[in-house]
């Protein structure tokens, strides 16, 4: 029974090898090549063979590919993203891993330790060019530094010869389709040795963010495919057209020089996000000074909206020195919003200094994730930890399991968000787990303040790797500048002067270029050599990283190379509301609210006047427990009759009035929502292609042929907004969150309204979308039932009734 299974699989397996063999790359679809603000350019739709595959493919960047609602029903046993430049796919292709591989890992533990080198390969991971004060080498001097450095790196991990072999192989596992004829000259840029990528798990409809491996870029494939190595099969491919326009970052002006205040390189637009500034210098004294973005034909103002710095905090800014820094817009703006760039101080009205943009016409990089913003290494998800380090012989010495299942509640980010300092108060003893982004040449190091103690000026935990036993360590040292022991001539040991080692090391893990380190400590000195930890006020703390010597003894600096250093005081008390860290992820897998917190959703039955204003999502409890999507990514959505996302009920053959106030000046992209009924649930069919636009019916509030489309649910500007800060995650019922709203109008225009008239037609669908012309997934469902029709909403709200009343009947509510 077994093997006739088997044969059947087998046979099966060679029809579909046989039809994408034989398949010729097909016409592209219509509006190939289109681009798409946030998306990138449109490559075209996957077309399957099996395994039930779907998916519309765009292109990010240079580097990145992006999948819309991708749909991978049946997981094959071997299968991967696939790429080549073949006539068609073929076993002569690369892997596109994913889930990524942590490759950043092997970009980060490979080089120096300073911080201009971590600099310098941050920059290599976003694609931007490094310089110093603002110089950028050109391509052909960047290629030449490039390959001297990996000939020389090269020559010096050679392996010896009866392993190269081996090494090779290493890599032809990852990239099979380089096993025929001799190795390359230059191996792809990261080793990924032993490591096998990922098996392609099954996927209903996601989306799905692909970094192509080494230095491969879009311009260097003609397809993708989803193959099966094992069998050699392919499953669905897209091939690309042979011309398209790659999104890329767009080249601005530099800051205005303000004497000695202000400076800077070019500054780029990364994605319709982030600003990337090279070399900023400022020398601020005065506070209230932000980054601040908006749209002014007469320059910055109150007006603007502030943003972050590049740690994710809103503190004032003060000084930076010559420093190459990321900064990105709220989610509720994208620079096709936008026209300047500024340093602004609201309270004086001062302008530091400002640069202007026009993005409307240019094609730049949509943010999904590509951009590695500083701190992104805090927010990478837990690899499974087997990490306990193996004798000769092969068995596990004893060495404790770092805590996966451990989140310390407390949380500060230190030294320019390379340093996350997590606690847990338990008493007499403090639990730290400390997140450092460094490499194994380098080491770092968290101390206490000794005020009043004759013998050492801190109390130190250092931190390095130890090849020996392939893990970290943890060494309870001191600082006394009356001995030389500091971080120049080196801290001491505390085993090396007559005291005990009192820190206790709780486990390490690596993941994506951050080390992860847990320990524990007493609050209360076990020797001369410790210092006390204060439960009642602030301690004054001090963090560093530095670099090891050559014989990975973190007794020592080298003054040429640059060390960072932090004195701050943190409150170990227990005070969670002061100690947080921002959160800064930009890809992250939403998660549906408990139904218990989530607000009772509601509907209009047997009303044909309604009106469609703009209003805030209301967060887990509202947007998202309705449409069941991540909330974080809407400022506004549609509220009809006073309701948040109501389902509408409309009978066919009847005419309804929908009274539209969702702004009508197309100047303020973020402040124009045409409204409209369409087929599909995301609607922003103004931000489609051809090719997408091809696949929807619009019902209402669209006139003219395609291709001439001009929206007509087009009407002034009303919106619920927040009295103060946003409170949907405090309000327990929706009644209490409508009472922190007030409406507001644009001034004069409260009773001006646009108008879709719609009288359903006979052959409408059961269910349509009431969504926004210009923005995605704004709105939500209209069921569309005959005359007479009891709805499936009205059956289960009678439900509740009668037996509500069966209770009072049965005594059970008296």
């Amino acid at each position: 029974m077994t093997n006739g299974i088997v044969q059947m699989e087998m046979a099966l397996l060679s029809v579909i090898l046989a039809l994408s063999w034989n398949s010729q790359p097909v016409q592209g679809d219509l509006g190939e090549g289109t681009y798409n603000r946030m998306f990138g350019t449109y490559i075209g739709r996957l077309r399957a063979y099996s395994q039930g595959i779907s998916g519309q493919v765009y292109v990010v960047d240079d580097r990145h590919l992006f999948i819309s609602n991708f749909r991978y029903e049946k997981a094959g046993p071997d299968a991967h993203f696939w790429v080549g430049d073949g006539a068609q796919p073929s076993p002569r292709g690369q892997i596109v891993p994913y889930p990524p591989l942590p490759e950043d890992d092997f970009l980060y533990m490979s080089g120096g330790g300073t911080s201009k080198d971590h600099q310098d390969q941050f920059n290599r991971i976003n694609g931007i060019n490094s310089g110093t004060r603002g110089r950028y080498p050109g391509k052909g001097q960047q290629q030449q530094q490039h390959q001297h450095h990996r000939q020389q790196q090269h020559r010096q991990q050679q392996p010896p010869p009866h392993q190269q072999q081996q090494q090779f192989m290493m890599v032809n596992r990852y990239n099979p389709g380089l096993n025929r004829g001799a190795p390359p000259a230059h191996p792809p840029r990261v080793d990924i040795g032993n490591q096998e990528p990922p098996v392609l798990p099954r996927m209903n409809n996601e989306n799905v963010l692909l970094k192509l491996p080494g230095n491969l870029k879009v311009t260097d494939i003609r397809w993708l495919s989803i193959w099966c190595r094992r069998f050699t099969v392919n499953y669905g491919e897209v091939y690309f057209p042979s011309k398209f326009i790659v999104p890329k970052a767009m080249m601005l002006s530099n800051f205005p020089i303000n004497r000695e205040k202000l400076s800077s390189g070019r500054i780029r637009i990364l994605d319709t996000e982030s600003f990337f500034i090279p070399n900023l210098r400022l020398r601020l004294n005065d506070p209230g000074y932000h980054f601040v973005v908006g749209r002014s034909n007469n320059g910055p103002n109150n007006n603007g909206i502030m943003i972050p710095d590049e740690k994710a905090r809103y503190e004032d800014l003060k000084v930076y020195n010559n420093q190459d820094i990321i900064i990105s817009v709220p989610k509720s703006t994208n620079m096709f919003e936008i026209n300047y760039l500024a340093i602004y101080n609201e309270n004086l009205q001062h302008n530091l200094g400002h640069i202007e943009f026009n993005v409307s016409n240019a094609r730049i990089p949509p943010a999904l994730g590509q951009t590695k913003k500083p701190g992104w290494w805090f927010s990478m998800p837990l690899p499974p930890v087997d990490q306990k380090p193996k004798t000769n012989h092969g068995k596990q010495k004893d060495v404790v399991q770092f805590n996966t299942d451990l989140n310390p509640s407390n949380c500060r980010e230190l030294l320019g968000r390379k340093i996350r300092l997590l606690w847990v108060n338990e008493g007499g003893q403090i639990y730290f787990r400390i997140k450092v982004h460094m490499d194994p040449t380098q080491f770092a190091a968290l101390g206490i303040a000794a005020r009043g103690s004759p013998n050492i000026d801190a109390d130190i935990v250092k931190i390095f790797f130890n090849a020996t036993a392939n893990r970290y360590v943890t060494e309870d040292s001191f600082l006394a500048k009356q001995l030389l022991c500091d971080f120049s001539n080196g801290l001491c040991a505390d085993t090396s002067h007559q005291s005990q080692d009192n820190i206790r090391y709780m486990g390490s893990v690596k993941n994506h270029g951050l080390s992860i380190i847990d320990f524990r400590r007493s609050i209360v000195p076990g020797d001369m050599h410790d210092a006390p930890i204060s439960l009642e006020g602030p301690t004054q703390v001090i963090v560093a990283i530095g670099s090891l010597h050559a014989s990975n003894n973190p007794f020592g600096m080298n003054r040429n190379l640059n060390m960072e250093m932090e004195n701050t005081t943190i409150d170990f008390s227990g005070d969670e509301s002061a100690n947080t860290c921002p959160d800064v992820t930009t890809v992250r897998k939403f998660e549906e609210p408990d139904p218990e917190e989530a607000w009772e959703k509601t509907s209009i039955h047997g009303m044909d006047y309604l009106v469609a204003v703009l209003g805030p999502p209301g967060g887990r409890k509202g947007y998202a427990a309705i449409t069941g999507d991540n909330p974080i990514q809407h400022s506004a959505v549609w509220w009809i009759n006073d309701k948040l996302l109501p389902e509408i009920y409309v009978e066919r053959g009847k005419t309804y009035y929908f009274r539209v106030q969702g702004g009508d000046d197309p100047a303020i992209p973020k402040n124009f929502h045409p409204f409209y009924i369409t087929s599909d649930n995301g609607g922003g069919y103004y931000e489609k292609n051809p090719a997408e636009r091809k696949l929807e019916t619009i019902y209402a509030g669209v006139d003219g042929r395609p291709g001439q489309e001009v929206p007509s649910g087009v009407g002034p500007l009303c919106m619920y907004t927040s009295k103060g800060a946003d409170k949907a995650s405090e309000s327990e019922t929706f009644a209490d969150y409508v009472s922190t709203l007030h409406k507001a109008c644009e001034p004069g225009r409260d009773h001006e309204y646009g108008w879709v008239n719609w009288t359903v037609p006979f052959d409408t669908p059961d269910l349509v979308f009431y969504q926004s012309y210009t923005g995605w997934k704004m709105g939500w469902k209209i069921h569309v039932i005959n005359e007479g029709e009891v709805s499936l909403g009205i059956v289960q709200a009678s439900l509740s009734w009668l037996a509500i009343l069966a209770g009072i009947t049965a005594g059970l509510y008296w």
